[in-house]
């Protein structure tokens, strides 16, 4: 075989490309990675905040969204959970669970990497870095051209595991779907997933780094587009956190459209009003209390006098038995229902993932591209995106097993 003629060629050194490599190797043939960034893995590396969430136990269908979501669903049967920590323990690599979340025991991110490099080593598989593919060309022979900034190849098949556009500074550009357009591959726009929202509120400003516990309700023009629970951090740009992430693609579709989109903020899903209410009552009635003071046992601080200028409130060091019910009403209503318009979203910069990308009709269960044999697609290229906690990383690498199986099923024959 010549120099630049490979079985196949895979592009992007990241989860399901590094996946891609190991499984498309496994029967022989000569692979080659070629990846534009100095060094493989760098967004693995910043998954779980350097822990490396590898998956979660709890797999449930709404967990993925876009027009791929199905296909998703199914490499996910292929690869679940249990079978993707025995195919980690296969390569020396140990892994915990927490609460149905799935780290390697070191809680690094560069072990995983590591791992992953060492074994296709041990496979002979070839990576080149710093090298940018540019166009890929059908041969006529079932095989097909790669033109990079550096050199031209030839391959049977090619892997585009090039990822989305989220955190291009960690090698997801969004090259990857230029290259396929020109191939006249639909792909649906990409836009930021599982990013912060921004707000035109100015209270924000003085939440600044406040955590809150509670739950988020999203609505647009009086649809509900979904509801979260768990941690919310306030900015001074807007509202973050997971539960701002899990919904923040439904927004940054809305707001594409010109829609207006207004999260709602509740302090006690765990109490109803009635619940909350008679809390509110109690304390109340503690002796010398004022407004400000029975605030400050129910929230942060700092939510406070913003809570009272919503309510319009100015009676906060008062005394509380003196305030009228309707002013509690409107501070429960608030406690319940806090709201918080949203004008905008973070951008690529700081989205975790994309949504969009090549639409689920265009590939096969095998992630081969239904026009072009020997092309396949894997990890956020395509579009597909899930809830944080694991589950887009699962999905890297399980599409990425699937391109490499199928591969290393032809050489076999």
């Amino acid at each position: 075989m010549k120099k630049n003629q490979f079985d196949t060629i895979i592009i992007g050194a990241g989860a399901s490309g590094l996946f891609a490599a190991i499984e498309a190797s496994s029967k022989g043939g000569r692979v080659l990675i070629i990846e534009r960034m100095k060094s493989p893995g760098k967004k693995i590396l910043a998954t779980g905040n350097g822990k490396c969430n590898l998956t979660n136990l709890d797999m449930k269908e709404e967990y993925y969204r876009g027009s791929a979501s199905r296909l998703a669903l199914f490499a996910v049967s292929e690869m679940p959970p249990d079978k993707l920590r025995r195919y980690f323990y296969r390569f020396g690599l140990n892994t915990i669970e927490r609460n149905g979340y799935v780290y390697p025991v070191t809680e690094q991110a560069k072990t995983v990497v590591s791992i992953l490099l060492r074994e296709i080593k041990k496979r002979g598989v070839l990576i080149h870095l710093e090298e940018e593919l540019k166009q890929i060309l059908p041969a006529g022979d079932h095989s097909y051209q790669l033109h990079t900034d550096r050199a031209v190849y030839k391959a049977k098949n090619i892997v585009l595991s090039c990822g989305g556009c989220a955190y291009p500074s960690l090698g997801s550009n969004g090259s990857g779907y230029a290259i396929l357009e020109k191939l006249k591959i639909a792909v649906t726009k990409p836009l930021p997933a599982l990013t912060a929202l921004c707000t035109p509120k100015k209270e924000m400003k003085s939440l600044s780094g406040v955590r809150t516990k509670g739950a988020l309700l999203l609505i647009c023009e009086g649809k509900k587009l979904g509801w979260e629970k768990g941690e919310v951090q306030f900015t001074n740009y807007g509202i973050s956190g997971i539960p701002v992430f899990s919904l923040s693609r439904f927004a940054v579709n809305e707001i594409e459209r010109g829609k207006k989109v207004t999260a709602f903020f509740d302090f006690y899903p765990e109490q109803t009003v009635t619940e909350l209410r008679k809390i509110l009552r109690d304390f109340r009635k503690i002796r010398d209390i004022t407004v400000m003071e029975v605030l400050e046992g129910l929230v942060h601080e700092k939510w406070c006098p913003v809570l009272l200028k919503e309510a319009k409130i100015t009676a906060g060091h008062e005394k509380a038995s003196s305030l009228p019910e309707k002013d509690w009403d409107r501070l429960l209503h608030l406690l319940k229902e806090y709201p918080i318009p949203v004008n905008g979203y973070r951008d690529f910069d700081f989205a975790q993932v994309s949504q969009g990308g090549v639409k689920g009709s265009e590939l096969t269960n095998e992630m081969e591209v239904k026009k072009y044999q020997g092309l396949y697609l894997t990890g956020e290229i395509v579009d597909v995106d899930g809830i944080c906690g694991g589950y887009n990383l699962t999905w890297a690498f399980a599409s990425g097993y699937l391109a490499g199986r199928a591969i290393a099923s032809k050489q076999g024959k």
